[in-house]
């Protein structure tokens, strides 16, 4: 199911900071924890992203671990230093299910 314009599973924005770029991205991913129930009142399983990682020019420039406590359509942000604008960037991530995605692009800077 795509969640942005451009059919990604992702939106993020990278924003311009006076020393640091601050990355931020939200997710399009249900974070279910395994209590509850489809529209058949069938249980679901646990399906909630574990990893994030983020790569820019092909270097990791920073990696997250996430719990099932986290709510669905997961938002994160973290600083980063400063990189290029129009530099090549990867944000990947994996569920508990193993499923794994990745988004590229290149760096533009959101102003603060």
């Amino acid at each position: 199911m795509p969640f942005s314009k451009d059919g990604s599973q992702v939106k993020y924005r990278f924003i311009e900071r006076d020393d640091h770029i601050e990355f931020a991205a939200l997710f399009n991913h249900p974070m279910r924890m395994g209590y509850g129930k489809d529209k058949d009142g069938n249980p679901h399983g646990p399906e909630f992203i574990q990893s994030v990682r983020l790569y820019i020019d092909d270097r990791l420039s920073a990696e997250l671990e996430l719990t099932p406590w986290i709510s669905k359509q997961p938002f994160i942000s973290f600083k980063i230093a400063v990189v290029a604008e129009d530099a090549p960037f990867r944000i990947e991530w994996r569920d508990n299910n193993h499923y794994t995605n990745e988004y590229r692009g290149t760096v533009k800077y959101h102003q603060k």
